[in-house]
């Protein structure tokens, strides 16, 4: 559940953290909270408690929440500038083959412009090195595009 996954990160003292794996569902907990930005954890969180992370597999249960990260990690921060600026290595995994099968996807389409704009940034973030996606299909176009933008691409 999301509400002990974040109670555990955020008990958690050490900004100079390099891999963070998360698991979980969305829980009921915050459904009724007034500000729901609050109760999940999102890729401000993550950057204001480990600055230093270089690499992160997310396993969300839900496009919604894959696509909400992988946007965010895309573009500067209005506050921070660009979260997460070391990371460089993303490891995604599905339950749900047919999640992303013969189609692209919002997450997938999130995560090509997360790769596209982190290696056009220049020396403001590290250009995504390695990906590697488990239980996910994708499209032969989409694979030709991160096997020419990552180096170390693994499907």
């Amino acid at each position: 559940m999301e509400c002990v996954a974040e109670d555990i990160i955020f008990s958690l003292n050490c900004p100079s953290l390099r891999h963070l794996s998360l698991s979980f569902r969305s829980c009921k907990c915050y459904l009724s909270s007034e500000d729901e930005e609050f109760g999940h954890i999102t890729a401000v969180t993550l950057h204001t408690l480990f600055p230093t992370l270089k690499s992160i597999s997310p396993h969300f249960i839900g496009q919604t929440r894959d696509t909400q990260l992988f946007t965010d990690l895309s573009t500067p921060h209005d506050t921070f500038g660009w979260l997460l600026p070391r990371l460089d290595s993303i490891d995604i995994r599905s339950e749900d083959r047919r999640r992303y099968y013969a189609r692209r996807l919002p997450p997938i389409v999130a995560l090509a412009k997360l790769v596209s704009n982190r290696l056009s940034s220049g020396s403001a973030t590290n250009a995504i090195q390695s990906i590697r996606m488990r239980g996910v299909e994708l499209l032969p176009e989409t694979l030709n595009t991160f096997g020419l933008l990552v180096p170390n691409f693994i499907s």
